[in-house]
């Protein structure tokens, strides 16, 4: 499995770590993987704020990027949900900047960051 994830509860959020190999041409495909089980995840134990940390170097396509968002029922998303994520690898985070755009556009409550504690404190103190 090339995209792993650790899952930590807090009474306030799931916080998520994903790590792993990056393999080119995967990346949809892993992402999407990972999101369905933290969706699951948020399922199981009821949350719906959750802090993402993304240990994964590399690109990701727009294809992939917008598929992301523009369709996170596929895997699972809830509207409810309220997503803070930090990507470790500057060129990733930038890709995932238009998934952002593009689930935000859709209704779904998604952030990008560049640190944990700016996107902890957005996921716990805004609306």
């Amino acid at each position: 499995m090339p995209y792993e994830c650790t899952i930590e509860s807090y009474p306030d959020y799931l916080r998520i770590d994903v790590f792993g190999k990056w393999i080119p041409g995967q990346e949809g495909e892993d992402s999407m993987r990972v999101w369905g089980e933290i969706s699951q995840a948020c399922k199981g134990c009821g949350q719906t704020r959750i802090l993402t940390i993304w240990d994964i170097p590399g690109r990701l396509s727009p294809v992939d990027g917008y598929n992301l968002g523009a369709y996170p029922e596929r895997f699972g998303w809830d509207r409810r949900y309220k997503l803070a994520v930090v990507h470790l690898h500057e060129e990733r985070r930038k890709d995932a900047l238009f998934v952002e755009t593009v689930a935000n556009n859709r209704g779904f409550r998604v952030k990008m960051f560049q640190d944990e504690e700016t996107a902890k404190s957005w996921l716990l103190n805004s609306a």
